[in-house]
């Protein structure tokens, strides 16, 4: 995801700091987020059978991360 748009690491305010891609594959705290991102994404691919439901769990993921700075729930898309 950085390296495709750099941009997005300065909202991770425990790891905008890290300037290199060895630097950022250590960092626990982009694991752990990580971790809760695939989650999501299998429970979505899991239930792609109900698109209402896929389409309500990104809009919640979505809403869960309006109050990080910089965030736009375009980036979900």
């Amino acid at each position: 995801l950085f390296r495709l748009e750099p941009s997005t690491q300065i909202q991770f305010k425990n790891i905008r700091h890290l300037e290199t891609e060895d630097k950022l594959r250590m960092s626990e705290e982009l694991e752990k987020h990580a971790g809760k991102m695939m989650a999501s994404l299998d429970d979505i691919v899991n239930n792609i059978d109900d698109v209402d439901y896929a389409m309500d769990k990104i809009t919640k993921v979505a809403q869960q991360h309006e109050q990080f700075q910089g965030f736009a729930p375009e980036q979900f898309s």
